[in-house]
């Protein structure tokens, strides 16, 4: 599985950190879905690809039930958890921040803003999964206890940044999963 990562080697040291429960939807094809989303993205933006490698892998590291009235701090916990693997790696402490704050910002539960590219394109990517046609299937599995979900556009958005009227990328993952 660590070879369908770019920085293979990195990718080996962090998928057994990846997950401490894995779910139907929060699995290792969700971890490459999500980075097959980054690459996408950064092919189109730029973006430091070795700081989304470690947060696309360990952005799920922490899981916390859906139902949970601590579901909203599961980003943050998984956040300080990556914060320790990489430490433990020896990477210098300002890209351990970086990849922290992209995994803590990346939760659309925990309402923290991205403050970087990095953490955007990390929000973007997992959110393109759960809207996606292999994440539809997944978003289910992991709300089936909850109301539907609706898809709608963010108010203020046209039908595409571009104006092509073609939805890019970045139109796809600024659409909003809410409760019907």
């Amino acid at each position: 599985m660590h070879t369908r990562f770019m920085y293979a080697d990195l990718a080996r040291s962090l998928l057994p950190h990846a997950f401490d429960v894995s779910d139907s939807a929060h699995d290792e094809a969700h971890l490459l879905r999500v980075w097959r989303n980054d690459e996408k993205i950064v092919a189109e933006e730029g973006g430091d690809t070795e700081i989304l490698v470690a947060a696309a892998l360990l952005h799920d590291c922490v899981r916390i039930d859906k139902g949970s009235p601590d579901r909203a701090g599961a980003s943050s916990l998984a956040a300080a958890a990556a914060r320790e693997v990489l430490f433990w790696l020896g990477w210098p402490t300002g890209r351990i921040v970086q990849a922290c704050h992209a995994i803590e910002a990346h939760s659309l539960t925990a309402g923290i803003p991205p403050r970087s590219l990095e953490a955007d394109i990390l929000q973007d990517a997992d959110r393109l999964d759960a809207i996606g046609f292999i994440g539809a299937p997944g978003s289910a599995a992991s709300t089936a206890a909850f109301s539907t979900k609706s898809v709608s556009a963010l108010p203020g958005r046209s039908a595409s940044a571009d104006g092509s009227g073609n939805a890019t990328l970045r139109d796809l993952a600024s659409l909003q999963i809410r409760s019907g």
